[in-house]
């Protein structure tokens, strides 16, 4: 989840900055973000596990990751969950209406931008470079989320669906779980995630768990699957089409998601269709990711923890999102100065606010 009033609160000032018409000095902006950033933080996501059996081409993981692998302690995992606070209906009801009157997304929309705004602007990712699927813990993870009514979402690779697991998930009040796939073909989709993918075994099982919701209609979770554009060149278009066809009689929400956020492998003519792209990065005052080791992060794709703000194993969230080190990293995507510091800075395929202002 992110902090959906500082999104909204700042609009004007984000319009004005896009268009250049902004009468504002970065000084002015930073004092304008301060105050209305929430000096409690929120949680984008918790990585419960870094554990993978997959090899995918588009992930840094598997060539580039060097931190241990390691499954979250849950005394940590439930110390987070204690200092987290869902957000209330009113806030996210002004928020839908922003999206929908600013934006044109609506909730119904099979987009990814329309994922990012009605799903996870009010859940809390539990999945990071690892699947959760290979948590121990998953279960009492997304339990301990529902008893503090914190809505819970994470995706996996369909091919790790184990269904008295997702039984359990089910009955733990998991929010959204979305299934991750690049083709329909068994070849391409070992290509891209690795010989451990079984692309048979991966539709087998998702069909058991869309029977079991049928079998048990008192469960709410709803069911993605979501199709990674490696690609936008027409054959790759076609795939796409042939994806969204394939679903259309099946209860659940299918979309096509561009790789967002590239930081490690895109293929040439794959474009990036997130919102962000024509705006600029916001989760410096927006959220904060915690990495199955306790370390605290401005965004979510720090695969290997190289922007660490702090550590919940010392510190409270509240303590580290306030920090002096969180206001130096704010002050630089807003000036630019000390940006080369991060891993914003030219590993990024999203605009910072300094770009936008055209200070470097």
């Amino acid at each position: 989840m992110f902090d959906v009033n500082f999104f909204r609160k700042t609009l004007p000032v984000k319009q004005d900055i896009i268009s250049g018409a902004s009468a504002l000095t970065p000084s002015e902006i930073e004092e304008h973000f301060e105050a209305q950033r929430n000096r409690a933080p929120y949680i984008f996501n918790i990585e419960t596990t870094n554990a993978c059996n997959m090899s995918c081409l588009m992930c840094p993981r598997p060539k580039l990751m060097t931190r241990p692998v390691q499954h979250m302690k849950q005394d940590l995992f439930e110390s987070l969950v204690k200092q987290m606070t869902p957000h209330d209906s009113g806030e996210l009801e002004l928020f839908r209406d922003l999206i929908a009157k600013e934006y044109g997304i609506t909730a119904d929309e099979a987009s990814e931008n329309a994922f990012y705004f009605y799903t996870i602007a009010q859940s809390v990712v539990l999945h990071g470079y690892g699947e959760p699927p290979l948590d121990p813990k998953i279960v009492s993870r997304v339990q301990a989320c529902t008893d503090r009514k914190i809505p819970t979402y994470f995706s996996c690779v369909p091919a790790n669906i184990r269904m008295d697991r997702f039984e359990q998930l089910f009955k733990a009040g998991l929010g959204t779980v979305k299934f991750a796939m690049e083709s329909l073909d068994p070849e391409e989709q070992r290509r891209v995630r690795g010989e451990n993918y079984d692309l048979e075994k991966a539709m087998q099982r998702i069909g058991q768990v869309i029977d079991f919701k049928k079998d048990h209609p008192e469960v709410d979770t709803r069911l993605v699957v979501t199709l990674v554009a490696m690609s936008d060149s027409d054959e790759a278009v076609e795939e796409h089409l042939r994806f969204i066809r394939f679903w259309a009689d099946y209860p659940v929400l299918a979309y096509v998601k561009s790789q967002d956020n590239r930081w490690f492998y895109a293929e040439e003519d794959a474009k990036n269709k997130s919102h962000y792209l024509t705006q600029y990065c916001e989760f410096a005052w927006t959220s904060m990711s915690v990495m199955a080791g306790g370390e605290v992060l401005p965004c979510t794709q720090d695969f290997n923890a190289e922007m660490v703000m702090g550590n919940a194993n010392e510190q409270s969230l509240e303590e580290i999102w306030n920090s002096e080190r969180y206001r130096a990293f704010r002050h630089a995507h807003i000036t630019g100065e000390g940006i080369e510091k991060y891993k914003c800075h030219g590993r990024c395929d999203l605009p910072k606010v300094h770009d936008r202002l055209g200070l470097l």
